[in-house]
């Protein structure tokens, strides 16, 4: 579709011309293939709504930055966007077509992730753990308490080493500057009170926790320690800001490590097994499994080898 706008000047000009037309074989009518006025109007329109859908994707793709942490609050911001273009449109006498065409697509998107998401346990801990949002949404949805337990609970499955290890000292309070606005500013505000009620105090942070202050396990100190922190700017780089807290935050790290190793898209591998594919074809057809491997790797990497000084 934005290829047919690119070309809407042009397109315009061979219809007011005549060309670009079809005989319909039933009328014997000439017919013009090139959209109407009201049909570009229509393309526009559908052009920005998708476009949300094209920005969600692109950041799910990158493979630079971590994703999992980025799920959760982009489908909420993508879920809001589009009820803004809904409510925008009824406004509008001629937009019906639009209104319809944007809840179907929101109405998908709901299913296809419910809850935003969060019914897929690894959202859940990336949501969590990013530093800029810390449960945010979660709290909203009213899972974050869970979240907290299900993550302690992996964590014991990840590092068992770690459960009879409660004696770490309290992490020391580290001061950050105020953060910027984020795309759920307007969620933080409504909320952030009465996290804070919520979250901030001692065995309130853990629902179905009894225990004292004094005798919460390690993980649940650093939760609260976290939690306490002043709220980062939204674009801030997660793993330096993870790698420049991890002593403060040993538990939570090591989960980071575990949870944001993990991409939401695909489409890296599939560019890996289209490279192999491009590697291994009828006159390469004699290559070992062992060369594959390596041609494949160093083909996927050349960015990282130039960047190392190890390809020129």
């Amino acid at each position: 579709m934005e290829g047919v706008l690119y070309h809407e000047e042009c397109l315009m000009k061979l219809a007011r011309r005549g060309e670009l037309t079809k005989e319909d074989p039933n009328t014997g009518e000439r017919k013009s293939l090139i959209p109407s006025i009201s049909d570009f109007i229509m393309i526009k329109a559908a052009v920005k709504v998708l476009e949300k859908c094209k920005i969600t994707t692109k950041l799910f793709e990158q493979e630079k930055v971590p994703t999992i942490p980025l799920v959760v609050e982009r489908l909420y911001t993508v879920d809001a966007e589009l009820g803004d273009i809904i409510q925008e449109a009824k406004n509008k006498s001629d937009s019906r077509m639009i209104v319809k065409f944007t809840e179907v697509l929101r109405e998908k998107l709901l299913t296809r992730f419910p809850d935003f998401g969060t019914d897929r346990e690894l959202h859940r801990f990336g949501n969590y753990l990013n530093p800029s949002l810390k449960g945010l949404h979660l709290k909203l949805l009213k899972i974050k308490s869970q979240t907290k337990e299900e993550l302690e609970e992996k964590l014991g499955e990840w590092k068992p080493e770690l459960e009879n290890n409660d004696d770490i000292d309290d992490p020391e309070e580290v001061s950050e500057p105020p953060s910027k606005l984020t795309a759920t500013e307007m969620l933080r505000k409504q909320m952030r009170e009465e996290e804070r009620r919520s979250d901030m105090g001692g065995s309130a942070v853990f629902s179905n926790s009894s225990a004292s202050t004094a005798t919460v396990s390690s993980f649940r100190k650093e939760c609260q320690s976290y939690e306490a922190l002043p709220d980062t700017a939204s674009d801030i780089d997660q793993l330096d800001w993870w790698r420049n807290h991890q002593e403060q935050f040993p538990l939570l790290s090591y989960c980071v490590r575990v949870v944001f190793a993990v991409p939401v898209a695909s489409s890296k591998s599939e560019r890996v097994f289209s490279v192999a594919g491009r590697t291994v074809t009828a006159q390469r057809a004699n290559l070992s499994p062992e060369k594959v491997e390596d041609v494949v790797i160093v083909n996927s990497n050349v960015s990282i080898l130039r960047e190392m000084g190890m390809w020129k």
